[in-house]
């Protein structure tokens, strides 16, 4: 499983476990090292701070919406659907980032 999939499983699972439906970056990490991943810190911050963040201040050659900044660490699911597009225009289907699993 790649580091965005495996961001969105914690993500989602953080997400429901709070009122307000967000979650903490630093939550996020904490629970994909318990879950055994193998993806190094820098990488999952990364992941969610500018490839993952529909608006982010870094750039990135690939971005997906998947996620919205809602304060400073701190994050929501953006809610990234079946049709959804990356800041490239590409199709999410085709460029690999979203699938049937990913949008439900």
């Amino acid at each position: 499983m790649g580091c965005r999939s495996q961001v969105l499983q914690a993500a989602r699972t953080l997400a429901r476990q709070s009122l307000d439906k967000t979650f903490k970056r630093t939550d996020l990490l904490e629970m994909m090292r318990a879950q055994g991943t193998h993806f190094s810190p820098q990488a999952i911050r990364t992941h969610v701070t500018a490839t993952m963040c529909r608006i982010s201040a870094r750039s990135a050659n690939v971005r997906y919406p998947d996620l919205d900044r809602v304060r400073p660490g701190r994050y929501r699911i953006n809610g990234c659907t079946w049709g959804c597009r990356n800041v490239t225009g590409r199709s999410l289907r085709t460029s690999g980032g979203c699938s049937a699993k990913d949008a439900t």
